[in-house]
């Protein structure tokens, strides 16, 4: 028991002198502390520069985007006059599609073996569709 309360001692004693020191040391040489910014947005009423805003974001757009996601800003941290303005700026339209144009690229870099196979696959759904499909895929067969 006395070993016990004489290592407590002992510890107790080197962690104050330890602290002491460090103490002592972070204070001889006085680091400068650089001078206090006003910033406009600073505390709960502050604002921001609009243009500010602005010019960062082209620079965002045309500097930074090509690497760098906004995945890290939340939509909670937005103010709500800004989403608002974006979410007026929305435009809702529709487009009739009339004709599509494609390539036809369904299973183009397999053999013909392994077209025939995911056709006879796809000709065996009850869905019409895929049944369509299958034709096509079989219309489009990889020369032997």
């Amino acid at each position: 028991m006395a070993r016990k309360f004489l290592a407590f001692v002992l510890a107790g004693s080197l962690l104050a002198f330890t602290g002491a020191a460090f103490a002592a040391d972070e204070h001889s040489h006085e680091t400068p502390q650089p001078p206090r910014q006003k910033w406009s947005f600073a505390g709960p009423f502050g604002t921001f520069d609009r243009g500010a805003m602005q010019r960062g974001l082209q620079v965002y757009k045309e500097v930074c985007a090509a690497c760098h996601g906004l995945t890290r800003v939340a939509f909670r941290n937005l103010r709500e006059q800004y989403v608002t303005s974006m979410l007026e700026g929305i435009v809702n339209f529709e487009i009739k599609v009339t004709r599509l144009e494609t390539r036809w690229k369904l299973s183009q870099n397999r053999g013909r073996r392994e077209q025939e196979l995911i056709a006879a696959q796809l000709e065996q759904s009850a869905d019409t569709t895929v049944r369509a499909l299958a034709a096509l895929t079989r219309k489009h067969l990889a020369p032997e």
